[in-house]
């Protein structure tokens, strides 16, 4: 018994298979691009509550501004030396 191959499907879908093999590379380079950059999201805590983000590359952290002033204040009174801003710093 001979078979009868219907060879213009069998051509249609050759492309397709193509497109689907570099699609499927083209992701996967992509992948392992964004795993080797090191991205870290940095989110700032003041006072208990979410003050600032930051998405970077190289790891810098976020402020609100506040961080370092106790040393900048130049009248005397009360100072306050709790520490009250927190970081928390997300690498993938």
């Amino acid at each position: 018994m001979i078979k009868c191959y219907n060879f213009a499907k069998l051509f249609k879908e050759i492309p397709v298979l193509l497109l689907m093999k570099k699609g499927t590379s083209i992701s996967l380079v992509i992948l392992i691009l964004i795993g080797m950059l090191h991205i870290s999201v940095a989110n700032h805590f003041c006072g208990g509550k979410i003050a600032a983000s930051k998405v970077s590359s190289s790891g810098l952290l976020a402020n609100c501004g506040m961080e370092g002033t106790d040393m900048q204040v130049p009248h005397s009174g009360n100072h306050f030396t709790k520490h009250c801003c927190d970081d928390i710093v997300i690498s993938y």
